[in-house]
């Protein structure tokens, strides 16, 4: 007997694909890819955020606008904010699972996938400078004047 080579239904021309098991695969894929992230921000507000506040508090000196902000959305996210945040870090790649699943070609997929890869590593990147500058410029002037970088010339 000689065997049939008739591909799988998935694999024929013309056929769809099994959107559910696409979609716990998509999932699981931005769900990592949102996982980084989603943890770099939280360890940044309710790790790194509260010792630079004690060590703001110390000197007590005004800090600039930005500086504050910062500090202030720290608070608000281990005043319970952090739930919201994890929540939307874990809806938000059902929506984009969802829609890449429903892409009609492998390559339509893997660019959705690359797409939202690039859009999170830019939002980690943008959080990671600018916490880096929210709270470490303020430290460097703190450092100055305290060491008397700032001294007169004349």
């Amino acid at each position: 007997m000689s065997r049939s080579t008739v591909p799988p239904p998935a694999l024929r021309a013309g056929s769809r694909p099994d959107f559910a098991g696409l979609f716990a695969f998509h999932y699981i894929l931005h769900l990592l890819l949102t996982l980084f992230p989603l943890a770099l921000c939280l360890g940044f507000f309710l790790l790194v955020a509260p010792k630079f506040q004690e060590i703001f508090k110390d000197f007590r000196t005004t800090l600039p606008l930005f500086t504050q902000y910062t500090m202030a959305l720290a608070y608000y996210v281990r005043s319970g904010l952090w739930v919201v945040i994890v929540l939307g870090g874990l809806t938000l790649p059902l929506l984009s699972a969802w829609i890449s699943s429903r892409q009609p070609t492998r390559r339509d997929r893997a660019m959705w996938a690359f797409f939202v890869f690039n859009i999170m590593f830019l939002l980690t990147l943008l959080g990671v400078i600018l916490g880096g500058l929210a709270l470490y410029l303020p430290l460097i002037k703190l450092i100055q004047s305290v060491s008397g970088g700032e001294q007169d010339r004349g």
